[in-house]
């Protein structure tokens, strides 16, 4: 059976059965970072968003966050993002069970390093961006994905990046090599690559499958047996809280200070993808998000700093009254992970910002950009937790209330990519941006997983469907509304350009007024608006934002295979695609 197969009926069998042991994790996790360090008066402001589902509506009288965390950014926020930060850190602040690291390390600076936009199937950007990041560990090295597939060349240069860390480590430092951790999170749902009824190692396991958090043997999953290393302390973990709450995230984060994002997992999909290295200090809320989920203290950084120093379940332990161990200082808002320049370079200074790029192709439709010289911008986190419950339908958390924020707040054009657009709520904020007279753009996947997607609460079908309901929903609206554009993904390999149910793109993106972009792993689709654990970031930097849109735009053919509303009448359908 294919695995989409198996994913539908698995997900039949558990909305018929209803079964959702929570296990140890639900039962005894609790996030403590929150917004216990939130000056009063900002935590208990007027929240416009509904605690359940009801309405998104801008509050432009909240309070200015205290002056500690906007002292994270290198430089005051654009008065959009600040607005969305705003909406976003209370979300955060006030139901801090929704959000997976501590709304105090939502503010941060960052520098985009390199970025790889490709096809997926190949190993590009694990061996151009996991490779050479992971390389660098000193002390730790954390890792999380969704699918995961043991076959593919991706899993193969994780090995090999493994090895070759434990051969570098033994070569410069020998015996006196301190162990390097490395902690891997799968998502549960990479045993569906596996049959448990001719593969011995899992059969014994597949109970495991309803336990939330499980740790299991990395030889279970093809990965290498740590008595192989002498330098790395190698573990696995699972992790699904059932029937929906699911870990969606992609990242790795080595020694706290450099990470790697984006929309790919360990796998052999054939879907466009896209992934950036990043450093500075915003990559201490992917460290404190990794250790909520581990579920486990992670050591510290350094060590000669005692146990309490210890990152805790999403919570950062001062050590002394100084900074948390793991977590860049607030003064040290450029700093970088490599042996470049450390100097302040967020000045808008166009002059001192240029950046000089290196382009290669791993093939005729991908691009890898590395570059020399970036500056540091402002940048927010988004991430929301996981929610197992059929019937969650909650937008208070910094990842939802970021994207209403965001669209709220465009005032010419909104753009939107993602692998699928069907959520309910979807629909209903580009709607909503519609009537204030913004043009939205939307670029989709013709055809993804459509036989399970109207399985979900709150979905509008799969994508040809929900892209009908939105065009007939805004028929006869008032002057002076928006245009709306739904195209469907096409990328530069399909001549002649046409939508095929096998093109589709895994970007996650949102980009508003050409002045900041959000991106990350969540999609538009209700797995990702209510149940799945997310990462986004907001990027507020003009350049950044308008360079990531052409490449992004240079890497398809969608654009030219687009519906107007103009176009649309009553009658209209997909049917002729």
């Amino acid at each position: 059976m294919t695995r989409s197969l198996i994913q539908a009926i698995s997900l039949l069998l558990l909305l018929a059965l209803c079964i959702v042991p929570t296990g140890t994790y639900a039962r005894r996790h609790h996030h403590r970072g929150g917004g216990a360090h939130l000056h009063r008066s900002f935590r208990s402001s007027k929240y416009s968003v509904s605690l359940l589902h009801e309405s998104f509506t801008l509050d432009h009288k909240l309070p200015e966050p205290p002056a500690s965390l906007l002292a994270r950014f290198p430089r005051p926020l654009s008065p959009k993002a600040m607005t969305v930060y705003k909406h976003a850190l209370l979300a955060a602040a006030r139901n801090p069970d929704q959000t997976p690291t501590p709304s105090t390390l939502m503010a941060g600076s960052g520098k985009i390093g390199k970025r790889v936009l490709d096809y997926g199937e190949g190993d590009t950007h694990c061996r151009e961006l996991w490779h050479p990041v992971i390389l660098k560990a000193q002390r730790e090295v954390l890792l999380t994905t969704y699918y995961y597939n043991h076959t593919c060349p991706c899993v193969e240069a994780l090995h090999q990046a493994l090895r070759d860390l434990d051969q570098k480590l033994e070569v410069e430092k020998g015996a006196s090599s301190p162990m390097v951790n490395v902690n891997f999170v799968i998502s549960t749902l990479a045993m569906m690559h596996f049959n448990p009824w001719t593969d011995s190692r899992i059969r014994p396991r597949v109970r495991n499958i309803m336990i939330s958090l499980r740790e299991i043997s990395p030889p279970v999953f093809k990965l290498p047996d740590p008595s192989q290393f002498r330098h790395l302390r190698f573990r696995v973990k699972t992790f699904h809280q059932w029937p929906f709450g699911t870990l969606h995230s992609k990242m790795l984060v080595v020694d706290g200070r450099e990470a790697v994002l984006g929309s790919k997992n360990m796998d052999a999909d054939v879907g466009q993808e896209y992934a950036y290295s990043l450093t500075g200090n915003i990559v201490d809320s992917l460290r404190a998000d990794f250790a909520d989920l581990w579920d486990e203290p992670l050591r510290p950084l350094d060590e000669s700093i005692g146990e309490t120093g210890m990152v805790q379940s999403g919570q950062l332990i001062p050590v002394n009254g100084s900074a948390p161990v793991g977590i860049n200082p607030v003064v040290n808002a450029t700093d970088t992970y490599d042996d470049t320049d450390d100097t302040d370079d967020s000045s808008d200074d166009d002059d001192d910002d240029d950046e000089a790029e290196s382009q290669t192709s791993s093939n005729s439709y991908g691009t890898s950009k590395g570059l020399q010289k970036s500056k540091t911008i402002p940048m927010i986190a988004l991430p929301r937790k996981q929610d197992r419950k059929i019937k969650a339908h909650r937008l208070d958390n910094p990842q939802n209330t970021g994207w209403l924020a965001a669209m709220a707040v465009a005032e010419r054009d909104a753009f939107i990519q993602t692998p699928d657009f069907l959520a309910h709520e979807s629909s209903r904020m580009v709607r909503q941006a519609l009537e204030r007279g913004v043009n939205v753009t939307v670029i989709t996947s013709f055809q993804m997983m459509d036989q399970y997607e109207t399985l979900y609460p709150y979905s509008d079908g799969h994508n040809r469907a929900a892209a009908a309901k939105l065009f007939n929903e805004i028929q006869g609206s008032a002057p002076g509304r928006g245009n709306l554009r739904i195209c469907w993904f096409i990328g530069r390999r399909v001549q002649p350009p046409r939508p095929l149910p096998e093109e589709w793109s895994h970007v996650k993106a949102m980009i508003i007024d050409d002045t900041f972009a959000i991106v990350g792993s969540g999609n538009m689709d209700p797995q990702s608006w209510f149940h799945s654990r997310e990462n986004n970031f907001l990027w507020d930097d003009v350049e950044e934002t308008v360079r990531f849109k052409r490449e992004l735009l240079a890497s398809q053919q969608s654009l030219e295979y687009c519906t107007h509303d103009a176009e649309w009448t009553a009658t209209s359908t997909f049917n002729h695609l």
